[in-house]
């Protein structure tokens, strides 16, 4: 288990310019969790369980090595108080789920 994902408390995490390649799924375990920065890494998937990170709003994945559907159904419900989504620069994304649509809140 990594030690950060003992802190259920935890609200801002910052993990940018790390050449991350992988997400554990320990991360759902973040449950108060707002701002999530994964900019300039080498991640290419995210795991199913980060939607239980209801608490988002805003998520930073700009610059990695995302490919495939990056958001499950599942996730565009769980993540309706997202207010700042960026996953620029990750040429292999092929779709996105038509239900993000109804995150009202982005600016």
């Amino acid at each position: 288990d990594l030690a950060i994902c003992q802190l259920p408390s935890l609200t801002y995490l910052s993990l940018a310019n790390n050449k991350i390649d992988i997400i554990t799924p320990e991360v759902s375990r973040l449950i108060s969790l707002e701002s999530l920065e994964l900019q300039n890494n080498c991640i290419r998937h995210l795991p199913r369980q980060m939607e239980k990170c209801t608490a988002l709003t805003l998520l930073n994945l700009c610059d990695n090595e995302l490919e495939g559907p990056v958001f499950a159904d599942l996730w565009v419900a769980a993540w309706e108080q997202l207010r700042f989504v960026n996953i620029k620069n990750n040429d292999k994304i092929s779709a996105l789920p038509l239900g993000v649509a109804n995150w009202t809140r982005l600016e």
